[in-house]
């Protein structure tokens, strides 16, 4: 998909001669100091054509140890990354080439669209950052592209033998714990792929993508959270397997080449 800037006007929602900055409404008070701090040293760098505050953050949604991400979009062509605490907050700022995020867009990079489709921009002094970040949210709406049958058949058997050593582990013990947790974490990823949700590394994200999806699931999940009983957890990864053909014992693969 391709990024038009022609039609696009300068969109500058923090005037550089002020160094005013338009703080998301949702964002805590506490983040206002670190984003206020680097806001104006990235307008000050002529390089620097835009910057986006994505994350947690933006949304109202941190918890009470979360960071603040910050991407500035260059004219450069080198790539760094900072991190440091201020006000007792940790900044962590992406500094690189506009073309790079683009391409990782384009790519389907899903951190990249996530981070521009849900971050808000704080200041973008050619246009081209409001059209990407068009375009990312043009692709969130529409979803990552859906997972094809080998994908399905392979999930489908490693979390079929993840059951099977568990159902071999005496109920209470701690190495049945362990695994019930680790397998009821991997059948969330599963089935958050197969709805064709955008990946998430943060397991109560996704359980809250399930519960707001599917209340019955949502109700088995709870059960094992409320347990860490593997009774439940194999109950509740059945429940999301026969979603997709049930438990899978056996699996056989075309031949591929080696990556080189």
């Amino acid at each position: 998909m391709s990024v038009a800037t022609e039609s696009v006007p300068v969109f500058a929602i923090a005037p550089a001669e002020d160094g005013q900055i338009a703080f998301p409404p949702a964002m805590e008070a506490r983040f206002r100091p670190g984003l206020a701090a680097v806001h104006d040293e990235m307008l000050a760098r002529e390089e620097v054509i835009a910057l986006l505050c994505f994350g947690s953050a933006p949304r109202g949604e941190a918890k009470p140890k979360s960071d603040l991400d910050v991407l500035a979009l260059t004219n450069g062509t080198e790539y760094w990354k900072r991190s440091r605490m201020i006000n007792g907050v940790e900044v962590q700022l992406q500094v690189g080439p506009l073309q790079h995020w683009r391409e990782d867009i384009e790519k389907g990079n899903p951190a990249m669209i996530d981070a521009f489709a849900t971050g808000e921009l704080l200041f973008d002094r050619t246009g081209e950052a409001t059209a990407l970040k068009r375009d990312a949210e043009e692709r969130f709406r529409a979803g990552p592209a859906e997972p094809g049958p080998k994908f399905f058949q392979r999930q489908r058997y490693a979390i079929t033998n993840i059951v099977l050593d568990l159902e071999d582990m005496a109920e209470d013990s701690l190495e049945a714990r362990v695994l019930a947790g680790f397998m009821v974490l991997e059948a969330l990823r599963f089935w958050c792929a197969a709805q064709r949700f955008w990946p998430n590394r943060k397991p109560w994200v996704m359980l809250r993508q399930l519960q707001g999806r599917d209340s019955s699931l949502g109700a088995k999940i709870e059960s094992f959270y409320t347990s860490y009983s593997s009774v439940h957890a194999i109950a509740f990864t059945d429940a999301v397997l026969e979603g997709v053909g049930g438990r899978l014992y056996e699996l056989s693969t075309d031949p591929e080449p080696v990556p080189s």
